[in-house]
């Protein structure tokens, strides 16, 4: 018997019997001492994920159906413009009018806190009387009217609402220019 070495591992070994030669399977050797034996790979077997995925791919999945949703266009809010002197003062005589206030009262009011100017800003204070956003929906809830907050900049708006309040006895929303 002659073991055939090619790099330094024993893959079989020849053995002549009556001037046949004969190839004999032996296990790979890798030192004097350790064999290895051939792997098995194992077969699938039924109910492991494979089998699983596959029933599943069977399996039609539900189609969702897309919904559409009504998308709702924000009113246009007004641009804060400088209204004129003269449209300020007839608001101002109008409104004042027809909640019972002197005039002079209400006009110093706008006078003290926006210089007459509608489109006035003052970081959240806006329009002629300077009202935040809170307390605008506030007064124009009481008063049945539109709370949006971007009518302060309108100045017949910001006019009529400041002398409702006034009327109501509300002063103390402009605690440093009521006279």
């Amino acid at each position: 018997m002659n073991p055939i070495l090619i790099g330094g591992v024993v893959l079989a070994s020849v053995v002549s019997v009556f001037g046949l030669t004969k190839i004999e399977e032996k296990k790979n050797l890798i030192s004097p001492v350790v064999y290895i034996s051939p792997t098995i790979t194992p077969s699938p077997v039924f109910g492991t994920p494979m089998t699983t995925i596959a029933a599943e791919e069977k399996t039609p999945m539900a189609t969702v159906t897309p919904t559409i949703k009504k998308v709702v266009s924000p009113k246009p809010k007004p641009t804060p413009t400088k209204e004129p002197f003269e449209n300020v003062s007839k608001l101002l005589d109008k409104y004042s009018e027809q909640y019972g206030l002197d005039v002079n009262v209400v006009r110093h009011l706008a006078l003290c806190e926006s210089g007459l100017r509608s489109n006035a800003t003052n970081g959240k204070y806006v329009g002629l009387f300077q009202y935040d956003s809170q307390t605008w929906k506030t007064i124009r809830a009481q008063m049945s009217l539109d709370t949006e907050p971007a009518l302060r900049y309108s100045a017949e708006e910001s006019i009529k609402t400041t002398a409702y309040a006034l009327s109501k006895g509300k002063r103390r929303l402009w605690p440093n220019c009521v006279p």
